[in-house]
């Protein structure tokens, strides 16, 4: 089967963050079905952090969504959503104590996007998510994330999270969830608002998901956005979701 390869590169070092995507041209793309919309109320959901966005900043997150989703590090341009539309079935192969971190985040995300995520216990590789610790010279200390979507339709189909060998420890959890949260789909980082995890490293302003965060991954997870849908399609439905979602937060 032909995939499209997405490459996320977040690097957490004292000096840099880089995020790299890379996309197979595709002569035509098909929107796919999206899951039902997460039951579970944003308003309910714990452990988000930051302040919770008023109507006023419906404009401002809309904005915000379409560089995360749609435009790359690079300066280059995705014009089609990806997301997952399968739950998560996930290996780990590394001896970094991080199942608890996984854990926990696959847990909030699994309340923000309906994605669930379970430790797989195949051997034959049924799992679409593992983490791995490999030895290399210049990624050791690195944490990064390559996530694959199939080229037809867009679906995010695999994710492979890699968690270096001296990455530091203090930092695991931050890691395993900015990456695995991005890789759900809003994939670049960017400094369009403050309250959000996914900033370049050097101008970090949270270490855990904001409730704008929550906002994004809710709206790229409503059954209105599908994955494969264009730019020009998606962007007019995401400002009616996202002004729904601030409303129903600030009631």
């Amino acid at each position: 089967m032909k995939y499209c390869l997405s490459f996320l590169m977040l690097m957490l070092t004292a000096c840099q963050t880089s995020v790299i995507e890379r996309h197979v041209a595709t002569p035509s793309v098909r929107e796919g079905l999206s899951r039902p919309t997460p039951a579970f109320p944003i308003i309910s959901i714990s452990g988000l952090t930051g302040p919770v966005p008023d109507i006023s900043r419906s404009g401002e997150l809309s904005s915000h969504f379409e560089k995360l989703v749609f435009e790359l590090e690079d300066d280059g341009k995705d014009q089609y959503v990806r997301k997952w539309v399968d739950d998560i079935r996930y290996r780990l192969d590394t001896d970094r104590p991080i199942r608890a971190h996984v854990e926990n985040a696959t847990d909030i995300l699994w309340k923000i996007t309906g994605i669930k995520a379970t430790i797989s216990a195949d051997t034959g590789g049924k799992e679409n998510l593992t983490i791995v610790t490999r030895p290399g010279r210049n990624t050791d200390i690195h944490c990064y994330g390559t996530v694959y979507s199939r080229d037809a339709d867009k679906v995010i189909v695999f994710t492979e999270l890699f968690v270096g060998s001296k990455f530091p420890g203090h930092l695991l959890g931050e890691c395993v969830l900015e990456e695995l949260s991005q890789s759900l789909g809003p994939m670049n980082d960017v400094t369009t608002i403050r309250d959000t995890m996914w900033r370049p490293y050097e101008l970090k302003t949270y270490d855990s998901l904001t409730w704008s965060d929550a906002v994004i991954l809710r709206t790229l997870y409503d059954e209105r956005i599908r994955p494969g849908m264009h730019r020009d399609v998606a962007m007019p439905i995401v400002r009616v979701i996202i002004a729904e979602l601030l409303d129903e937060l600030n009631r």
